[in-house]
């Protein structure tokens, strides 16, 4: 199969998606309690919820909509700002329809975007907020094609840019993400999540 599975050209071995995760998600609690000690005022908070994400640019010729669970962490720093991480793992199916795998009538496959972003959160009146973010993202494709698999993936610099509306324990967000490596790696996505209030610091 070869080229036909390669991100972008780029031949890295695709490491497990929960291992991945589980160094993000360590990575995010590390830089967070650092800035837990510094912060002087606010609110701590846990949003636990489901990214909807659209393939946009390049990704949207080789990706269809994709789904997945996500999680971020809020440290207040005052009433209005918060420094925000977000991880996750969002899954989107092979898109066959795609001129370079015509010739795979069975062909199926998988990719997996899992992104480690640090941000800071403006709190705007009644409930809106607007969050720019940076970090990295792991962007992993898996494919099978008669009874064989080959994997692939590679990690790139991504930024995102959001807007979003937090109500009690309820969040809803979207946000514009995107890789940048060897061409955009871009998504829009929407989030619904869960608060959670953690321990206020006075």
């Amino acid at each position: 199969m070869g080229d036909h599975f390669e991100l972008h050209k780029a031949e890295i071995s695709l490491c497990p998606i929960k291992s991945i995760f589980m160094r993000n998600l360590i990575a995010i609690i590390a830089v967070l309690f650092c800035t837990q000690v510094h912060a002087q005022k606010g609110v701590n908070k846990l949003v636990l919820g489901v990214d909807f994400g659209l393939p946009t640019g390049d990704f949207a010729e080789v990706a269809n909509i994709g789904v997945g669970p996500m999680a971020k962490f809020l440290f207040g720093i005052t009433p209005a700002g918060d420094i925000t991480a977000t991880t996750g793992v969002a899954f989107y199916s092979l898109r066959k329809d795609n001129p370079r795998y015509n010739y795979y009538d069975d062909l199926k496959g998988t990719w997996s975007v899992i992104p480690i972003l640090v941000g800071y959160r403006h709190n705007l009146n009644n409930g809106i907020f607007l969050e720019p973010q940076l970090g990295m993202g792991v962007y992993a494709l898996k494919a099978k094609y008669q009874g064989s698999s080959e994997s692939d993936s590679e990690t790139a610099f991504t930024w995102a840019a959001g807007i979003g509306y937090a109500k009690k324990n309820i969040e809803i967000g979207g946000r514009y993400q995107s890789g940048e490596k060897d061409g955009s790696l871009s998504q829009f996505l929407i989030h619904i999540g869960y608060v959670l209030p953690l321990k206020s610091r006075k």
